[in-house]
């Protein structure tokens, strides 16, 4: 058996290495997860999926410098807002609109007018992948890879990569 000092050691190390989940450790909570119960409207994927469908060839475009043409299929955020148009709030139109994954990890905050645009796609067709953003206007970062809520904001929503430093535009 090793000696007691080596397998405190050992575990010491092996705390370290174990990483808390997204959302807790780097970033931190956000702010702007609605509190329960909020009301709004639930809607299934069929709900989505009854508005047209599109189909939409880019560039995507990591910050790191790499970039991938991908095919993406899905519903365009514009049919999406217009379908479920947003609320005014004290006679205000909402100009953001947050999305924050299933379990709350990971969320992000966009400005209206780039989630009206006609190649903001909510993707429902990527190699089995669940409902996800695809905006060509931005970098990757930007672009949620599971959406579990999506609200709209009069105020600017909080956004994950922001607090780490990034822009919170990330544009191209």
């Amino acid at each position: 058996m090793a000696p007691e000092s080596m397998m405190e050691e050992e575990k010491r190390k092996e705390m370290r290495s174990v990483r808390m989940p997204r959302g807790k450790e780097e970033a931190g909570q956000s702010r702007s997860t609605l509190p329960q119960p909020t009301s709004g409207l639930l809607l299934t994927m069929a709900d989505i999926l009854r508005l047209p469908r599109y189909e939409l060839v880019t560039q995507f475009k990591w910050i790191e410098g790499w970039s991938q043409i991908v095919l993406w299929a899905g519903v365009r955020m514009a049919n999406l807002l217009e379908e479920y148009p947003p609320e005014s709030r004290d006679g205000r139109e909402p100009r953001f609109v947050y999305m924050e994954t299933p379990n709350g990890d990971y969320y992000t905050g966009y400005d209206m007018q780039v989630c009206r645009h006609p190649q903001t796609l909510l993707v429902t067709e990527m190699m089995g992948a669940p409902l996800r953003l695809h905006m060509p206007t931005k970098y990757g970062y930007k672009q949620i890879k599971r959406i579990g809520l999506i609200s709209y904001n009069i105020e600017r929503p909080d956004d994950y990569w922001t607090k780490l430093g990034y822009d919170w535009y990330a544009g191209l």
